[in-house]
């Protein structure tokens, strides 16, 4: 945040005494008050380039030299690389419609056309694909990932497809968030995401797509959506009230007895710990396997309480791989941001549009997760794509968090 000082003199009348009127002199103290204050203007740039004229009488040289224009993102465009950081940031961070950042725009004085932004969307989309794909590499190189997908609306006609329901996915792992668009929820995407990795774990939920990947990669269910079942149960079926309240409180113990037992990690009594989850889990699973024998179990507990057993392995991975959470939720809170888009401007227009969203969202989530300021970072590197004549840099190690050195890192890190 910048600073600035200013002074406030007092009244004129007041610099002398209004018995004699003897001059006031200026003390050496001065009381000193704070406030915060918003300045965000727009600003009209001329770029005075000055021209040489030479003095010789030799053949083989100009007549004049110009210094060069300032570097620009889009050729002879009239925005300049801090405006589209603004732009790109109000879309896809803030999650703004285009329509409403005109208005903004409008309201400072500038007069620009929701197509004049879109326009220049579509010719800045081609800077972030070598980027996006970096992402997805790195995705491709974890040994653990959470994955989930939300609807999402491309309103073009697509062949094969007879309405404008898409799907955004998001794969998240250590180091990098990337989301998928596609106009399918079949297990193409996870499947030609996790293509010939030879072994690793996918947290998720039942949903069958993530069942069809290859048995290398094991599925870790989630047990908030199995607590999410017995709360359906309880407040669905009264007479199954007391059963389905008895589960939750258990699924409650297990999240936090797991979460005693992460934080004992290192520690002597992790193995105490371990011992004590452990044992939990061993209960539950005799408690269900029993309760299935029962002729008189309801059949809508009946079937909770199958789908616990026919799910069980993947939900009891956590056990003995401490570093898998118990739940899919970082997968979910990762699609907030898209969703609050979805609301607020319904989908994408184009594929196009579609396409740069999902590379845009992957790539603010992957900064927010390693900790850096979006606005600093997307300043940099536009600004490096318009030093190389609006083509992405060839190194983008500068702009990987993985790949960065840690001074770098530290100096675009976000402020707490």
């Amino acid at each position: 945040m910048d600073a600035s000082e200013e002074t406030h003199d007092v009244d004129d009348s007041d610099k002398n005494c209004q018995e004699c009127g003897a001059a006031r002199i200026l003390s050496e103290f001065a009381e000193t008050s704070q406030e915060i204050d918003y300045e965000w203007k727009l600003i009209r740039k001329d770029h005075k380039r000055l021209k040489y004229k030479k003095t010789c009488q030799c053949a083989g040289t100009k007549t004049f030299v110009t210094a060069a224009p300032p570097p620009k993102l889009i050729p002879k465009g009239l925005f300049s690389t801090r405006f589209w950081t603004h732009i790109l940031t109000e879309k896809f961070l803030l999650q703004r419609p285009v329509s409403k950042i005109a208005y903004s725009l409008n309201l400072q004085g500038l007069d620009v056309s929701e197509g004049t932004l879109a326009s220049g969307l579509k010719q800045l989309t081609k800077l972030f694909a070598r980027l996006y794909n970096a992402l997805r590499a790195e995705s491709r190189r974890s040994v653990h990932w959470q994955m989930d997908e939300t609807h999402w609306r491309v309103f073009v006609d697509n062949m094969g497809k007879d309405n404008h329901k898409w799907w955004m996915w998001v794969v998240l792992s250590q180091s990098a968030c990337v989301f998928v668009l596609d106009p399918s929820r079949s297990s193409k995407v996870p499947t030609e995401h996790l293509k010939d990795i030879p072994a690793g774990i996918l947290s998720c939920d039942r949903y069958s797509a993530y069942k069809a990947l290859d048995q290398d990669i094991e599925l870790a269910f989630c047990w908030s959506h199995v607590r999410r079942d017995f709360l359906n149960l309880r407040d669905g079926y009264p007479e199954l009230r007391p059963l389905a309240q008895r589960w939750i409180n258990r699924i409650d113990r297990l999240f936090h007895l797991n979460k005693i037992r992460l934080k004992s990690r290192g520690t002597p009594s992790f193995q105490e710990q371990d011992d004590a989850l452990r044992a939990e889990v061993s209960s539950m699973e005799k408690a269900f396997r029993q309760a299935l024998k029962s002729k008189s179990l309801a059949k809508p507990a009946m079937e909770v309480l199958d789908s616990l057993k026919n799910h069980w392995t993947g939900l009891t991975i956590f056990v003995s791989q401490p570093a898998v959470p118990m739940d899919n939720n970082a997968s979910e809170r990762a699609l907030r941001g898209p969703v609050v888009g979805r609301k607020n401007y319904y989908g994408a227009h184009s594929i196009w549009g579609g396409q740069l969203a999902a590379m845009m969202f992957s790539i603010f989530a992957t900064l927010a997760k390693n900790q850096i300021d979006p606005y600093r970072w997307l300043s940099e590197y536009l600004k490096c794509c318009a030093e190389n004549g609006g083509k992405p840099p060839t190194d983008l190690s500068a702009f990987l968090p993985w790949a960065m050195n840690m001074e770098r890192k530290e100096d675009l890190r976000l402020a707490s």
